[in-house]
């Protein structure tokens, strides 16, 4: 367990009672003498760069956090920041030293990396509960670099998370000397971008544009009019149409005009054993299909293009089993009547 000695804790509240609340934070989040702490925790956060990263990013969305908050909401804020510490290391079944020579320290990295991003989420919506009703409900998750975003989110949020980072450093714009990490800037910037560049990548800046594509989505997000989606699952095979198979060549698309003359639907196929359906949860699967796979999952549900229709908005990760061949994209699955299957109805970016 990751303890806080008695005087600390006793100076911890003097400090609340008095008001001096930025010492406080400086104890919750305290420097690491890397060279000298014997800590499991932070000999982690010593030896992981993103573990490292979180633990400072912390520290700010706390600050911002306890800034907003009234004085009951800040002493609050702090005791709960304290059972958060206290808990880290019974959480992720934390040993009291940290041997980095055997192959298993990495699992209690990722899993203090989960609970600092859950944390850091938390402590970023806590500079929004004043702002009212909620917009929309992310049903699945969205990983930016300090947290990942679930549940329900007000507009204003969306706007606030245009503005965090997506990918560790970001990526420089040549012509202009600017660093892009976060969807303000790669709108911003995006006609400079040159996806050629090496040490860009186009995949890159293709997950860059998917997750800002989310969040336009779901800024624009509408309670919806009608529905053919309630208790339909993504999972369920029955609603699985052609449009839901991966598809990059000719050969692909030539074996489904077979089919449809055939008079099947991916549901016989997916019986016959030429579709095979990986079922994840309710709200992701993966589909494969003439040696490609699509894995696809939910983010969230709404009325996303103003008809008034329910649709789930979604990412679809599409690659080659045994190639190299990997696309990202995300897009919108509807239903337009009670006997239709899934339609793909749109797809960002644009093919």
């Amino acid at each position: 367990m990751r303890a806080i000695n008695v005087f600390g804790i006793l100076i911890l509240c003097f400090m609340k009672t008095t008001g001096s609340i930025a010492m406080a934070n400086n104890l919750l989040f305290p420097d690491i003498n890397c060279k000298k702490t014997n800590s499991s925790i932070d000999k982690l956060i010593c030896d992981d760069p993103n573990l490292n990263y979180l633990h400072k990013k912390m520290s700010e969305y706390y600050d911002n956090a306890d800034k907003l908050l009234s004085k009951q909401g800040a002493n609050n804020l702090f005791d709960e920041q304290k059972e958060w510490l206290n808990n880290s290391a019974k959480v992720c079944n934390m040993p009291p030293s940290i041997d980095f020579n055997k192959n298993n320290w990495y699992i209690y990295s990722n899993c203090l990396t989960d609970y600092y991003k859950k944390r850091n989420y938390e402590l970023f919506k806590k500079n929004f509960t004043h702002l009212g009703n909620h917009t929309v409900n992310v049903t699945g998750k969205i990983e930016f670099r300090d947290f990942y975003v679930t549940g329900m989110l007000t507009k204003r949020e969306i706007i606030a998370l245009k503005k965090i980072d997506l990918i560790p450093g970001g990526f420089k714009v040549k012509q202009y000397r600017l660093i892009v990490n976060n969807c303000n800037d790669l709108e911003k910037y995006y006609k400079y971008i040159d996806t050629s560049n090496d040490t860009i990548g186009d995949y890159v800046v293709l997950h860059m544009s998917v997750i800002c594509s989310m969040l336009n989505n779901l800024n624009k997000e509408k309670p919806p009019r009608t529905s053919f989606l309630k208790d339909v699952k993504l999972s369920d095979a029955k609603f699985i149409s052609y449009e839901l198979l991966p598809l990059i060549n000719n050969d692909g698309t030539d074996k489904i005009e077979l089919y449809k003359k055939q008079g099947k639907i991916v549901e016989n196929l997916i019986k016959d054993g030429i579709v095979k359906l990986k079922v994840n949860s309710d709200k992701s699967l993966s589909i494969y299909f003439n040696e490609m796979e699509n894995d696809i999952d939910e983010i969230a549900r709404g009325d996303f293009t103003g008809n008034g229709i329910e649709s789930i908005l979604v990412t679809i990760a599409t690659k080659s089993i045994e190639g190299s061949y990997h696309t990202f994209s995300t897009g919108l699955i509807t239903r337009l009547n009670d006997s239709s299957q899934f339609l793909y109805t749109q797809q960002w970016p644009v093919n």
